[in-house]
């Protein structure tokens, strides 16, 4: 396979120092040229055309921010500020991506917050509603029940079967 490397005159140092020393041999050579050789494979995978089967930066950066701020309502508007991007396109973006757009996956890392602490809390459905950033229980249980066929109560009773 042929990997394209963005930014590769970056390397050019490093390429340029493995030169140096594989021709102008030490007794530590061998050990810098893998060194150096080693780090530039790295770049190379790093900075290469992403893999089959990987998400763009873009996409991944979204899942994380959706990650740490689950527990927030985060209009669109406020994601497209944090990342620079009209909403629009990030949203078209990250539905290419993922097959979902960025409101579900906030609605669906919502609710796999809420199945851990259902599972593994005794805290009452009012207050997981409220640590998983829903405004009020109702809105949270129908949330809840479109996602996983139960409700709260349903779903922590059955928990070991789930």
């Amino acid at each position: 396979d042929l990997i394209v490397v963005k930014n590769a005159f970056e390397a050019e140092p490093r390429l340029q120092k493995c030169l140096i020393h594989y021709s102008y041999q030490t007794p530590l050579s061998d050990a810098y040229t893998s060194a150096i050789i080693k780090e530039l494979l790295c770049y190379a995978v790093q900075n290469g055309n992403a893999q089959k089967g990987e998400l763009p930066e873009i996409v991944q950066r979204i899942k994380v921010y959706l990650q740490q701020n689950y527990d927030k309502s985060v209009p669109n508007s406020q994601i497209s500020n944090e990342f620079g991007y009209h909403s629009y396109y990030l949203n078209r973006v990250f539905k290419k991506h993922t097959g979902t757009t960025i409101h579900q996956a906030l609605v669906q890392e919502k609710i796999n917050v809420a199945k851990t602490l259902l599972r593994n809390t005794s805290l009452s459905v009012n207050a997981v509603a409220t640590e998983v950033g829903f405004s009020d229980r109702t809105q949270f249980c129908t949330a809840f029940r479109k996602h996983t066929k139960y409700t709260p109560t349903e779903y922590r009773k059955n928990k070991s079967a789930l």
